[in-house]
């Protein structure tokens, strides 16, 4: 079984949270990018187009409820062998 596959599999099986959400991030990681797949998991539709004003409407519906957020494919960002 690989990592994904697994990190998949906790996220099925998690318990005590509202909802799990798994983000793969490839490549250079990008904060605006992981925000817009998180809101797209919650079906959040932005309201502000500025950065800060995104990070605050995810932050107002993430506090709102309990998540369990996965970010896979960290390890390529710091050299770590996979």
């Amino acid at each position: 079984m690989g990592k994904t596959t697994l990190i998949e599999e906790v996220g099925r099986e998690v318990e005590g949270f509202d909802q799990a959400i798994m983000v793969v991030v490839s490549g250079t990681p990008n904060t605006e990018i992981i925000q817009i797949k998180i809101a797209e998991a919650l079906t959040l539709n932005f309201e502000n187009t500025f950065k800060q004003g995104k990070a605050a409407e995810l932050w107002s519906r993430l506090i709102a409820e309990k998540f369990f957020i996965i970010l896979d494919d960290l390890w390529k960002q710091w050299g770590m062998r996979t």
